[in-house]
């Protein structure tokens, strides 16, 4: 009777240890899946901000490009029924 008990706690030992063993790889491949996700997050938001930049950029260009000239611009909305003038030229000016 002792020798089945001894044997079947030691079957259950080893199988608590398989039971650890694989709860802690299951940790190791989750965090390491985590972290190229993490990676990849901070990839997007370095991108999302230079994409930021190089639109603030382009708008500070044409915000300078319609305030500085004296000519009429047209702008032309990808929507089909929606135009619009920035400004208007002075009438003694040629537009081009």
């Amino acid at each position: 009777m002792i020798a089945m008990d001894l044997t079947e706690r030691k079957r259950l030992e080893d199988a608590l240890h398989q039971l650890n063993a694989d709860l802690e790889k299951r940790v190791q491949d989750r965090t390491a899946e985590l972290v190229k996700v993490n990676e990849t997050l901070r990839a997007e938001i370095v991108e999302r901000q230079r994409a930021e930049e190089a639109l603030q950029e382009s708008q500070a260009l044409l915000r300078s490009v319609t305030e500085t000239t004296p000519d009429l611009i047209f702008v032309k909305i990808a929507e089909p029924h929606h135009h619009g003038q920035c400004r208007h030229a002075p009438t003694d000016r040629q537009t081009h």
